[in-house]
């Protein structure tokens, strides 16, 4: 390796280095204010940010029993006026009055305002062909 070389590896390492703390920097300004309200990260697109007072898009749910699972435990954690249709959910995906549906495995308990959550998103990036939610699972106190 020459002495000229040796100096490129040098330099690129340490702008690797900063360009890491760059993004280290980035990172610790922007995210907490990406988890104060919730945001949508879009494929190949910046954040969304979605106000609190956004109106979301009407959503229904299809319970999808093709899994098993206990599909009253699903209804249970819905909200009230939700329609909500239980079954194999390739076959109700065809029956849905709403612009938006959600697909939730029987057995699957929703959080407070999880469909609020998906409707504003959907009202925020109505363009989208598909919008997920992560998956989180309950401890033994149902936290």
């Amino acid at each position: 390796m020459t002495a000229r070389s040796a100096r490129a590896g040098r330099l690129l390492r340490r702008r690797g280095h900063e360009e890491r703390a760059r993004y280290a920097q980035f990172v610790a300004r922007t995210e907490p204010a990406l988890s104060i309200r919730p945001h949508l990260r879009r494929f190949a697109a910046p954040p969304a940010l979605v106000e609190p007072r956004e109106e979301p898009q009407p959503i229904s749910v299809l319970i999808d029993t093709s899994g098993g699972g206990d599909p009253q435990a699903t209804r249970a954690s819905l909200p009230g006026a939700v329609p909500a249709a239980e079954g194999d959910a390739r076959r109700l995906l065809g029956e849905v009055r709403t612009p938006w549906a959600a697909v939730v495995s029987a057995g699957d308990r929703l959080a407070d305002g999880a469909l609020k959550r998906l409707g504003q998103a959907a009202a925020v990036a109505g363009d989208a062909a598909l919008i997920t939610g992560d998956d989180d699972v309950l401890d033994a106190r149902e936290r």
